[in-house]
């Protein structure tokens, strides 16, 4: 059966069956949702786990959430449900107020790995753009309230380029997380929360980016404009780039360098792994040898103009970052790849290995898997395989 398929049963009654969905959905979260306070100034409904019920009550009230699609439904409310996870992990006490710094984001990683290890939902096209959308609500479901104070353009339509990785991801479906998060807890400043959301709401639509992503004339632009350069987002800047870099993503065993072989025979690698294997090195010891080799192996290359793929796990955006600037800085531009197979597969490859990588690290590596987004460079594609 299909694995998403299997999920409508949540939101097909009337009423929602919170003992079926704290037994089969929440189980890995509940108790600690339960036991997670939260500040009485703007929660005074209680824990984490009554919030959240009040705010998946609260989205299936909402007449906009009944107008659409069937996948659309279940993504939006499998992120009300999740939506506050992180906050298990990041609450803390500061000068007498509980805060959850960074929930949205800690919360994403969290449903991404439940949904891969203990759901399977992984491997396929369908399964990883449904999972993404709920991850990318996950991670953003704050922001409305506080962009429609800001009015911040920029930061709008960048959000709304989500849409072209996830399919259904929109700021629309954002927006309704976001007011069902309002409306699901007691406390002070909600209308005025609101009311920031229904300016969010008009800005989108204003850039014709509420229910779209917003249209670039070209990828180069794109890049340019969300990474600060001082344009309008409607110009379209000549690319005086030398040549395009790319960047593999993905755990250990999901097939990286049979992809490379496969659609890219020709091309210069670094790899990573092979560069261990050149200096002797496990992939527990010291890696700053590993990364210093690659980093100055690539400069040689950019030098010259000489397009070549880096072949390494690269699984934080903060790590992606690193490399990406290193091209940015000789003048060229970066296509990411983000490759994705079943963690069953995953597992089975790595175990064919020469050089096994020990399971406990890569199933750390999941923990803290971030997906590249639209904004970190001038291309991005997710692949199954």
């Amino acid at each position: 059966m299909n694995k998403i398929e299997s999920l409508y049963k949540y939101i097909e009654t009337p009423n929602l069956k919170w003992e079926i969905i704290d037994k089969e959905l929440l189980y890995s979260f509940i108790e600690k949702m339960k036991n997670t306070s939260q500040d009485k100034t703007f929660h005074q409904e209680g824990d984490v786990y009554i919030h959240t019920k009040m705010v998946c009550e609260e989205l299936i009230k909402l007449s906009v959430y009944k107008t659409l699609p069937k996948k659309q439904k279940l993504e939006l409310f499998l992120a009300a449900l999740f939506h506050d996870v992180g906050k298990t992990l990041t609450t803390k006490i500061e000068e007498d107020h509980i805060t959850s710094p960074h929930h949205g984001p800690t919360g994403s990683c969290l449903v991404r790995e439940f949904f891969i290890k203990d759901l399977g939902i992984s491997g396929k096209e369908e399964y990883l753009t449904f999972r993404e959308t709920i991850c990318s609500l996950i991670r953003y479901h704050t922001s409305p309230i506080f962009l429609g104070v800001d009015a911040d353009e920029r930061k709008i339509i960048k959000l709304s380029l989500l849409k072209d990785l996830t399919n259904d991801f929109t700021l629309e479906m954002l927006s309704l997380l976001s007011i069902a998060d309002m409306k699901g807890r007691i406390g002070p400043n909600t209308d005025e929360k609101l009311f920031n959301i229904e300016l969010f709401k008009e800005y989108a639509i204003n850039l014709s980016c509420y229910k779209d992503s917003y249209k670039f004339s070209d990828n180069y632009t794109k890049y340019k404009y969300l990474n600060g350069t001082n344009i309008l987002p409607n110009q379209s800047l000549y690319n005086d780039s030398n040549n395009e870099i790319i960047l593999l993503v993905g755990l250990p065993g999901t097939g990286k360098d049979t992809f490379i072989k496969n659609n890219y025979p020709n091309s210069i690698v670094i790899s990573l792994d092979d560069l261990r294997d050149k200096l002797k090195l496990k992939p527990t010891d010291n890696q700053g040898i590993v990364y210093t080799t690659a980093k100055e192996l690539a400069k040689e290359y950019l030098r010259t103009n000489t397009p070549f793929i880096w072949n390494a796990t690269n699984t934080t955006n903060l790590i992606r970052s690193k490399q990406i600037k290193l091209f940015h800085d000789y003048n060229a531009t970066v296509k990411i790849i983000y490759l994705e197979t079943t963690l069953k597969n995953v597992l089975k490859r790595n175990k064919s290995r020469k050089k096994e990588v020990i399971e406990n690290v890569i199933f750390d590596m999941l923990k803290t898997l971030t997906l590249p987004e639209p904004f970190e460079a001038e291309s991005i594609q997710w692949i199954c395989i």
